[in-house]
Formats: structure tokens, C-alpha cells, sequence
């Protein structure tokens, strides 16, 4: 489920998150408050860090995708680098990107790009993600030294491409 957070809140509220969902999502109520448990990625890291977010970020990242995102953590045994996972609709890879139409992975809380600047580091992330099947959607740059991993189950699956 994708979801919003109220980052603030979080701050202040000894690792409690405020819940408000988007538009069409699961039936979950708008102040539901829950417990941040993931044990490897932190709410800010996931967050979208353009100007217009910032101190604190404004967080749509689907549970699922960081549920993953652990699961490659824990099997890789090093930490891992987000460079990029939601991203809002002001953020300016979603603006200047207008044949995304607003549905870019990243923007639906669907898409993280993991730094990986080593060849090795791509071939064991890469590794690790196949032999578990924790993603279907793959983006690989060797010039900017990142992964990017989505679970959009809205585009064609089972591919990886290059940048």
C-alpha cells in the first residue's frame, strides 16, 4: 500500500508515523498511527529530497517495496545507500519528465535507486535480487553508480535496461 507520512509528526512523536492514504488506495483510516519496523532504512532515507521538501521530506513509499528492500539488506550483509526512492510531484525528475504522465514509479511510491559504484557491488546486488526474486523491474547505471528497483505491477515486468 502506498502511503503518505506526516515526517514532522514522526519526529516528535518518539518513532510514530501518521498514515494518510492516497487516492484509491487500501482502506486504511486517514490518522491511523503506526510503528516505523523496519530495522535497515529509516523514513528520511526513503523520503523525497527535493527543495520543495525539505528539512523534513515528504514520504509515499509503499511498505512492500521497503519490505523488499530489507530483505535484499539482510541477504547482502552491507548497508545499502538510497539515492532515490519517493519522489513528490513538484520533485524535478518527475516535472521534467512530463511523458510519465505523473506515474513514474518513483512518484507512486512504487521505486528506490540503490547506489551500487562498483562493478562488484552491481553484480552481487544484482545477484542477490534475482536468485530471491525480489524484483522484476531493474535499472542498471554504471555512470552514476546506482540500481533502480521497482515493484510498479502498472508496467511490463521481468526486464532489466540500462542507463
Amino acid at each position: 500500500m502506498t502511503i503518505f507520512y506526516d515526517l514532522k509528526r514522526w519526529f516528535n512523536n518518539n518513532m510514530k508515523i501518521t498514515k494518510i492514504v492516497r487516492e484509491r488506495m487500501e482502506t486504511m483510516k486517514s490518522n491511523e498511527v503506526v510503528s516505523w519496523d523496519f530495522a535497515y532504512f529509516t523514513p528520511t532515507e526513503l523520503s523525497c529530497k527535493c527543495d520543495k521538501c525539505t528539512p523534513y521530506g515528504e514520504l509515499g513509499v509503499s511498505f512492500k517495496l521497503v519490505e523488499k528492500l530489507e530483505q535484499l539488506r539482510k541477504l547482502y550483509k552491507l548497508p545499502i545507500k538510497i539515492n532515490s526512492g519517493f519522489r513528490c510531484k513538484d520533485h524535478p525528475l518527475t516535472i521534467s519528465r512530463p511523458e510519465s504522465k505523473g506515474l513514474s514509479s518513483h512518484a507512486k511510491g512504487l521505486a528506490a535507486d540503490i547506489s551500487a559504484k562498483t562493478s562488484r557491488e552491481r553484480h552481487t546486488l544484482i545477484q542477490l535480487i534475482m536468485k530471491h526474486d525480489l524484483f522484476s523491474r531493474i535499472g542498471v547505471s554504471g555512470k552514476d553508480g546506482f540500481i533502480h528497483v521497482d515493484i510498479d505491477k502498472d508496467k511490463s515486468d521481468q526486464l532489466i535496461w540500462v542507463y
